[in-house]
């Protein structure tokens, strides 16, 4: 699979070590609808992957969540607790 660049040419310039940019093509539209072509080429190998999660897994989630943000939160206040006890004495 080849990135949209790479059929537009700048990749290739890129490789070829060329800084500056290539002289234009002789016709500028058929080397644009190139371009378009190819990045419409590019775009129609996407895909998107989901995964849903069942409706009744909703509350034991949200259960999880809670605990791991309530012992993040304990410890959070003890490592504060502890800070301060030590600075005190």
């Amino acid at each position: 699979m080849t990135t949209p660049a790479l059929g537009c040419g700048v990749a290739q310039r890129i490789a070829n070590g060329r800084t500056r940019p290539a002289a234009p093509p002789p016709n500028p539209a058929k080397g644009l609808q190139a371009c378009a072509a190819h990045i419409q080429a590019y775009l129609a190998q996407l895909r998107e992957v989901l995964t849903y999660q069942p409706a009744d897994r909703y509350w034991p989630f949200q259960a999880i969540e809670t605990a791991i943000f309530l012992a993040l939160a304990l410890a959070l206040a003890g490592s504060c607790f502890w800070c301060i006890r030590r600075r005190i004495s």
